[in-house]
């Protein structure tokens, strides 16, 4: 996937983005109202590349690969990351 035309695919491409702005993607593209422990992962920086189709759960999964010791719950139209 060539990473400057990702988006004309519908994917995703984070680079070096704080937990708080990937959870206003998170927002915008599943609808999710997102409550985050903002203290635990304030100095993370995440990398990612994310496929057009794939999931929340699917995204998450990757995001907790990423991000060591990161856990979630979903709930109805909630997402909580501690």
């Amino acid at each position: 996937m060539n990473d400057i035309t990702a988006w004309t695919k519908g994917n995703l491409l984070i680079q070096s983005l704080s937990i708080d702005e990937i959870a206003k993607i998170i927002e915008r593209k599943y609808a999710l109202k997102v409550y985050l422990n903002q203290n635990r992962y304030r100095n993370e920086k995440i990398t990612m590349k994310f496929m057009n189709g794939e999931d929340i759960s699917e995204f998450m999964h990757i995001l907790r690969c990423l991000v060591p010791g990161l856990r979630y719950k979903t709930e109805n139209d909630k997402l909580y990351i501690y």
